[in-house]
């Protein structure tokens, strides 16, 4: 059940005021965690691990947001040559096997690589969901093996999409497989301190994402900028 992404209604909770770009990470009580995954037909490699690594990362999160008492919203997409919002619901408490398994097959791998155009939309629907949402911290996750090879838009133009976006306090990490993670990501403004390169097997897939949770753990209980160490 996964759809062509479209607009439509999201229930997040609306608070008065917007947050300026002044503001601090520090005493954030929502966390907005979309991840947009290739779902290219050379990610076999990774086998299952993507799906395990993602279905970690939800689960430690949701973890830690209870702990912290805030609220988590979770969004993912998928492309290749189609560019897909997987229909699952936003708050991960809400999660059943069912909806597990839906994320699973939406991210088994087929077609070509539109990574400009995903983040594109995924952008759109953050903006929609988070416009009236104060004291929060927003992480885009994406995970690509390859450059893109179908998109309608341009590298220069999804670079000012994303810088845009990160004005208005998105947080990019960018995990790249077989490829220059920190050339691919800077060139589209993302800082280096959150590219992350990996080789596209199911061990280290599994590690890539264990170190995805590590940071993003880290930066939400520190209040500091989402960034990956030398050991991670």
């Amino acid at each position: 059940k996964t759809k062509q992404y479209k607009t439509k209604q999201y229930k997040t909770k609306q608070y008065k005021t917007k947050m300026t770009e002044s503001q601090s990470n520090a005493n954030a009580n929502t966390i907005f965690m979309t991840f947009v995954i290739d779902r290219s037909g050379s990610m076999y490699t990774c086998g299952y691990s993507v799906y395990d690594g993602i279905l970690k990362c939800i689960k430690d999160k949701t973890e830690l947001a209870n702990n912290m008492q805030m609220d988590l919203y979770l969004s993912i997409f998928t492309f290749d040559d189609k560019i897909e919002h997987v229909d699952i619901p936003s708050n991960p408490v809400d999660l059943t096997e069912n909806d597990y398994s839906i994320i699973k097959k939406s991210i088994m791998p087929r077609g070509w690589t539109r990574l400009y155009d995903a983040i594109n939309m995924a952008i759109e629907h953050s903006d929609a969901i988070t416009d009236n949402v104060d004291n929060r911290r927003e992480f885009m996750i994406i995970v690509t093996d390859g450059d893109d090879n179908k998109s309608t838009i341009t590298n220069t133009k999804a670079k000012e999409l994303i810088t845009e976006h990160t004005k208005k306090g998105a947080e990019y990490i960018f995990m790249g497989a077989n490829i220059n993670a920190v050339a691919t990501g800077s060139s589209l403004g993302i800082n280096k301190d959150s590219c992350l390169q990996f080789t596209p097997n199911a061990k280290l897939t599994t590690n890539v994402f264990n170190s995805l949770g590590l940071a993003m753990r880290r930066s939400i209980t520190t209040s500091n900028k989402v960034g990956f160490t030398e050991n991670e």
